[in-house]
């Protein structure tokens, strides 16, 4: 993954710094939350609103959004954000991650200044001002226009433009301002038809970021509402919504029977165009509502049959309703696929040879595998309509939004888990990157394939959510309650949640491994390497390297209670060390320097190239004499007979000469005594 690491500095973690009271928070020793103050109707996104109070400039009022954590903020656009000065735009003044009270766990935490004048529409009276108000209509589109600019200018795009996300800014209820776009996944709270057709087909979780011409149409569906005095479909079902919007079009759809002039029909009908290609960007509407130029578009699918293809009883012409029936009517889209209707449709209909090509080639080679039908009905409805979201089994997503539907199921539904590991497995995702001839991307379809398949550390489902997403915080138990979004918090997580009593032996799992392994790239493969080795003592030393090379690029630098935790699992790599001397050493350095903290002098006392160069040439040499005595002892066991019968032969002449000795003794000893006497 391409990420600006250098940027990431050593984090101090203080951000949580003390709390008041109970349900009192200190956010960067500035912002006091109050818990016991919620602002229910500022609560967005699925993040709950409380007062803040400034303790350096209190004249301007502020409110605290507590971020939910079954989806993530959209971390990586906030610094942009805050460079936003918008009138229009609510203003971020700052971020960071606090304690909540309510779960005992910890959130990102967004402050915003406060809107006074309340939401725009409160009930249906609110509306009455804006029913058919064309001067109301044009201003508040301009405003729109401006918005999207400035958010373009920062690479943004808002995602939750709606009705009950737009707000007076003053007391008096004179100035319009939009809500909060960071609480969450892009357009995650979106409802069905402030979508284009396309992303409203799609899972929650599985919409994207989008472009600016998904804001011009939620902002189109907005204006609509005011215009109309209501949302459109009220009465209608989601199913209902969208087969309506595919046969006649969102626009026809939401306007009904509604009568408008034909300045207000022109400007919604060229907002809500379901091709996005036609559909008008903000500088066509500006050009339309101030300028007075109606801009050219040419529609990118604009293939029509010049014969019909009935699926649900209905006669269909253009590939993107068929596409629509084929995945709403799988029953029906087998036994059409099976008797090759829907391939003559391409050739004699359509007449487009290439396609037709593409798709029966396709037909071909999967109509045998019976347990795969629906897979292959949504490649065709992919090739048939390339903007349409990937269909597996429940699961409809933009391969972009990958990650992201990743990490909710993970956190909300771990049950359907299997499902993406069987998307990934299949070709769905590659074939819709191969279609995305308008809107190519740089995602290596191959390479996200391996990372699923690969059990090892540093891979698997983790990986693949963690590489494609930057917003995506570290998901490991490990880390209890904390908040992870960077290594410094990685590190300050696992210190805090260090149990004397704990069962693990070395502080890690997959889920972390995975975490670092995107971030710090293949300047760490060694690494990887070495915590992949079925050595104990290379695991080891592969987690402590690893640590403390995270520790001294970005903090903090104080972790006792992580260096005594990776003392503790320190053991297998001690005693790889032959001489027992240099063990019992290192054991004594390393429990004088835990205190401190610091997990490169851990490291280096674990692993010191000089003593563990020394220690590997005297257990050399030591070996050398073992192997200089074996070869000794088998020398001598080779030639055993012969040194014992010689050793046989040398006894008996050594029993001659002593028996002779003895006698000569013997004889001197009389002899002088004989003299002397």
């Amino acid at each position: 993954m391409d990420k600006d690491i250098e940027k990431e500095t050593k984090e101090t973690v203080v951000e949580e710094t003390t709390k008041k009271s109970e349900n009192k928070f200190l956010l960067k020793n500035r912002y006091e939350i109050n818990f016991d103050a919620p602002i229910q109707w500022l609560n967005n996104n699925g993040a709950k609103a409380f007062e803040v109070t400034d303790r350096i400039n209190t004249k301007v009022p502020l409110f605290a959004l507590i971020c939910d954590n079954k989806t993530t903020p959209r971390f990586s656009i906030i610094d942009n954000y805050k460079e936003i000065i918008h009138e229009n735009i609510l203003t971020l003044v700052d971020n960071g991650i606090a304690n909540y009270p309510s779960d005992e766990t910890q959130h990102m935490v967004l402050i915003y200044q406060r809107p006074l004048g309340g939401k725009v529409i409160r009930n249906a009276k609110d509306y009455e001002e804006f029913i058919g108000n064309e001067n109301i209509l044009r201003e508040l589109l301009l405003d729109f226009v401006s918005i999207c600019e400035s958010l373009k200018n920062k690479a943004i795009t808002h995602r939750s433009i709606r009705i009950d996300n737009l707000y007076y800014k003053d007391e008096e209820r004179k100035k319009i301002v939009l809500g909060d776009c960071l609480a969450t996944f892009p357009a995650f709270y979106q409802p069905l038809i402030y979508e284009s057709l396309d992303s409203s087909l799609a899972i929650n979780e599985g919409r994207t970021t989008g472009t600016t011409k998904d804001d011009v149409f939620a902002a189109g569906v907005l204006a609509l509402c005011l215009f109309l005095g209501k949302e459109p479909c009220g009465e209608m079902t989601k199913r209902e919504i969208t087969r309506n919007r595919a046969l006649m079009g969102s626009y026809q759809t939401f306007v009904g029977k509604e009568v408008l002039s034909k300045k207000a029909s022109n400007i919604f009908r060229k907002m809500l165009d379901d091709d996005r290609s036609s559909r008008w960007s903000h500088v066509d509407l500006y050009n339309s509502l101030d300028k007075h130029i109606i801009a050219k578009t040419t529609p990118q699918g604009s293939d029509v049959s010049k014969k019909s293809i009935i699926i649900d009883g209905k006669k269909l012409y253009s590939p993107r309703n068929v596409a629509f029936a084929l995945l709403f009517h799988l029953e029906e889209a087998y036994n059409l696929v099976k008797d090759g209707k829907i391939v003559e449709w391409i050739k004699s209909g359509l007449q487009n040879e290439d396609l037709y090509i593409k798709i029966n080639k396709t037909v071909k080679a999967d109509i045998e595998k019976e347990n795969e039908l629906d897979i292959l009905v949504s490649k065709i409805a992919i090739m048939l309509d390339p903007t349409l979201p990937i269909f597996y089994r429940g699961i409809n997503i933009f391969p972009k939004a990958l990650p992201k539907a990743l990490y909710y199921t993970m956190k909300n539904k771990p049950q359907d888990m299997f499902l993406y590991h069987e998307l990934i497995a299949t070709d769905l995702i590659r074939i819709w990157h191969q279609e995305q001839q308008f809107s190519p991307t740089n995602i290596n379809v191959n390479e996200i394939k391996l990372f699923a398949s690969r059990n090892e550390y540093g891979y698997g489902i983790y990986r693949v959510m963690y590489e494609l997403d930057e917003d995506i915080p570290c998901t490991s138990p490990l880390i209890g309650k904390n908040y992870v979004n960077s290594h410094t918090r990685l590190l300050k997580a696992l210190d805090d949640n260090y149990n004397e009593n704990s069962t693990l032996r070395l502080p890690f799992d997959k889920n972390i491994i995975a975490y670092i392994y995107a971030n710090l790239g293949k300047s760490i493969n060694k690494i990887i390497l070495n915590i992949n080795s079925k050595k104990e003592s290379e695991k080891t030393a592969g987690i402590i390297k690893i640590y403390s090379i995270m520790q001294s690029k970005y903090g903090p630098a104080k972790l006792p209670n992580l260096v005594k935790w990776l003392i503790k699992a320190s053991h297998p790599i001690i005693e790889s060390y032959h001489n027992i001397k240099y063990r019992q050493v290192i054991e004594k350095e390393i429990a004088k320097a835990a205190p401190d903290g610091d997990i490169t002098v851990i490291y280096d006392l674990l692993d010191n190239p000089s003593v563990r160069q020394k220690d590997n040439h005297d257990y050399t040499i030591a070996i050398s004499k073992i192997n200089s005595l074996t070869t000794e002892k088998k020398y001598l066991v080779s030639n055993g007979q012969k040194i014992l019968n010689d050793s046989r032969n040398i006894g008996k002449n050594l029993a001659s000469i002593i028996g002779i000795l003895a006698m000569m003794a013997a004889f001197i000893f009389s002899l002088i005594n004989w003299v002397k006497w």
